[in-house]
C-alpha cells in the first residue's frame, strides 16, 4: 500500500525521467537567447537570462531619454512617463515573467523526484508565465512601433517647410520599420518544455510505462 502511494505521489520512473529531462532542458535555456532585438545602427542584439533585467532597463531608458543607454533609437517628443504606452511603462514586468518561468522549471525538476503534484502545478504556472512573456513582447513591439511612428509624424509636421523634410521622414520610417523586439528561441523552447511537462503530469500518459528492471 505504501509503495503504491509513493509511486502515485512521485509518478512512475518513465514520468520522472521525462519530466526531469524536459525541465532540465527548460533550465538550460537560461543561457540561450530569450529575447531578440534588431535596433537600427546598433544592429542585432540578444538577451539571455544573465542580462534580461539590465537590457530591459536600457530599452526603457532609450525610449524615454535622449541619450538612452546602450540601445539608441529615434526619440519620441518630450513626454511624461504617464503618456508612454502601458507596455513601455511596465517593461519591468517582462523580467519578472521570465524569471518566474525559470523558477517554476526548477520546481518542476525537483518535483520529478519528490512530488508529481509539485511538477504539475509548477510546470503549468511556468508555461503560463513564459507564454505571457511572449505575448508581452508582441504587444511591446507593436506599441513601440506606434510610438516611434507618431514621433516621426510630429517631426515631419514641425519640419514641413524644410526642404529635407521628406528625406528625413523616409529615413525615419525605415528606422521605425527596422526596429524589432521579439521572443528568442530560448523563450519558445522554455514554454514548449514546460507545456510538455504540464501535459505529461495532467494527462498521466506515461503512467502505465515502467522502466525495465535491471538484471
Amino acid at each position: 500500500m505504501s509503495g503504491q502511494s509513493l509511486v502515485g505521489r512521485r509518478g512512475t520512473p518513465a514520468e520522472n525521467w521525462a519530466i526531469g529531462v524536459l525541465a532540465g532542458i527548460a533550465l538550460l535555456t537560461f543561457f540561450f537567447p530569450l529575447i531578440s532585438m534588431h535596433v537600427p545602427i546598433a544592429g542585432d542584439q540578444t538577451v539571455s537570462g544573465y542580462d534580461v533585467v539590465s537590457k530591459m532597463n536600457n530599452l526603457k531608458q532609450s525610449l524615454t531619454t535622449p541619450s538612452g543607454g546602450q540601445i539608441q533609437l529615434p526619440q519620441p517628443p518630450a513626454q511624461s512617463d504617464l503618456r508612454l504606452p502601458l507596455s513601455v511603462r511596465m517593461v519591468w514586468l517582462l523580467p519578472i515573467l521570465i524569471i518566474a518561468a525559470f523558477v517554476c522549471a526548477l520546481l518542476a525538476l525537483l518535483g520529478a523526484w519528490i512530488s508529481l503534484k509539485a511538477s504539475k502545478t509548477a510546470s503549468a504556472v511556468g508555461a503560463v508565465c513564459g507564454l505571457g512573456g511572449i505575448v508581452y513582447l508582441t504587444i511591446l513591439n507593436s506599441d513601440v512601433h506606434t510610438m516611434m511612428q507618431q514621433a516621426m509624424t510630429n517631426s515631419a509636421t514641425d519640419l514641413k517647410d524644410n526642404p529635407f523634410a521628406g528625406w528625413a521622414q523616409t529615413l525615419g520610417s525605415l528606422m521605425v520599420g527596422a526596429f524589432q523586439v521579439k521572443a528568442g528561441t530560448g523563450l519558445y523552447t522554455l514554454v514548449i518544455c514546460l507545456g510538455a511537462v504540464a501535459l505529461i503530469t495532467h494527462s498521466r500518459l506515461l503512467s502505465r510505462i515502467r522502466l525495465a528492471d535491471s538484471p
